[in-house]
């Protein structure tokens, strides 16, 4: 079906068509609009743009152009274009007309509509699969059948590429990041900016993962882990995370909290945030911050005594993080999946002893969100 849509898409060759355009003059009119005509309703926007940029065809057959693809001219920045930016802009009468065949449903419609479908399917199949190869990658393989040979970490990242999505493909480096398959990592890492259009917040997103990636991959070429960072480098990282707010940034955040203790500390019942600086990171490291980790995590009431209430709000690929309890010498006491990305759950501690408990949130990129506990009887 893909293989269909992607053949019906501006009859196949999106470069060959977007050529003929710049290479027809006013007099070819009528012949471009009978070949646009032809390929309707599987115009991508691209090409109506182009069109309408080159002024190639007059505004009655730009408008039934348009008209006839309502899949790709549903959007309003690409009404604006037509509006404000076109050598000749369009009428509000026109634009009226476009947003009134929305309602139209193409043959394309259908197809993209099947293939979301699909696509939605596959994404709730995966990601069940995902929490199980993870949980039991976790395991010693004893602990599940001494005769499971399954390679988990070939599996995951099998079911990563499956899912055709963002978060996916940067899960999915992490992943072969740790295992050291660098070449492979950096091919995905090339293919994101082809593969889907990203937005402005998400080409940041992606200039800020590649700067922490090329960061750790220079670290651990020079034998250094994250928790061996100088004061100039706790510096570059810090100084880097003072601006936009995204996925990228939340990682190094995590990093800076966990082995650094500089952290935010956010409660999510009220907007004021309280920033936290302990003694681990070295006295030169600038300490001035305005914006929050990417993973928010609060417990309640503390102290406690028979039940807690985990509040939390995570990012979407991150939704299979666990909350662990332990006790003062690190033995797990209690854990507990979190399958939203927003949200609160109760916890029973009726039966825990008296005294200090520590707990923190545990995901793929490791341990954040730490914290300790009191419980009272």
């Amino acid at each position: 079906m893909l293989y269909t849509y992607n053949q019906l898409m501006d009859g196949g060759n999106t470069n060959a068509l977007l050529n003929e355009i710049q290479l027809n003059w006013s007099a070819d009119a009528n012949a471009m609009f009978n070949e646009l005509m032809e390929l309707s309703p599987f115009l991508s926007q691209d090409i109506l743009r182009e069109v309408a940029m080159g002024d190639v065809l007059p505004h009655a057959m730009m408008l039934t152009v348009c008209m006839a693809n309502p899949d790709a001219t549903r959007d309003d920045e690409f009404l604006y274009f037509l509006l404000t930016e076109i050598p000749n802009p369009f009428y509000q009468y026109m634009i009226d007309l476009i947003v009134s065949s929305w309602n139209d449903e193409t043959a394309r419609t259908t197809i993209e509509n099947m293939i979301a479908d699909h696509n939605s399917d596959l994404g709730y199949i995966s990601d069940k699969i995902l929490i199980d190869l993870y949980f039991k990658q976790s395991l010693e393989i004893d602990e599940i059948n001494p005769e499971d040979t399954t390679n988990y970490f070939e599996q995951i990242n099998f079911w990563l590429n499956r899912t055709q999505n963002l978060e996916a493909r940067y899960e999915q480096v992490e992943n072969l990041f740790i295992s050291g398959d660098i070449a492979s990592c950096e091919v995905i890492l090339e293919s994101i900016p082809v593969d889907f259009e990203l937005s402005d917040e998400q080409q940041i997103a992606h200039e800020n993962y590649l700067f922490f990636y090329e960061f750790r991959k220079d670290l651990f070429a020079s034998g250094y882990n994250l928790s061996e960072l100088d004061s100039n480098q706790i510096n570059l990282l810090f100084n880097y995370t003072q601006g936009n707010q995204n996925f990228a940034i939340g990682m190094i955040q995590n990093v800076l909290c966990f082995y650094f203790d500089i952290c935010r500390d956010d409660n999510l019942e009220e907007s004021e945030n309280r920033f936290m600086h302990q003694s681990n990171a070295p006295v030169s490291v600038n300490l001035k911050s305005s914006e929050t980790l990417s993973t928010m995590l609060t417990i309640s009431p503390n102290p406690a005594n028979d039940l807690i209430t985990v509040r939390y709000k995570i990012p979407n690929n991150l939704f299979r993080s666990q909350v662990v309890i332990c006790d003062v010498i690190g033995k797990e006491i209690k854990r507990i999946t979190l399958f939203d990305t927003q949200g609160q759950v109760q916890i029973d501690i009726s039966s825990l002893n008296k005294g200090v408990y520590y707990y923190h949130l545990e995901n793929i990129y490791g341990i954040t969100n730490k914290g300790k506990i009191s419980i009272i009887k």
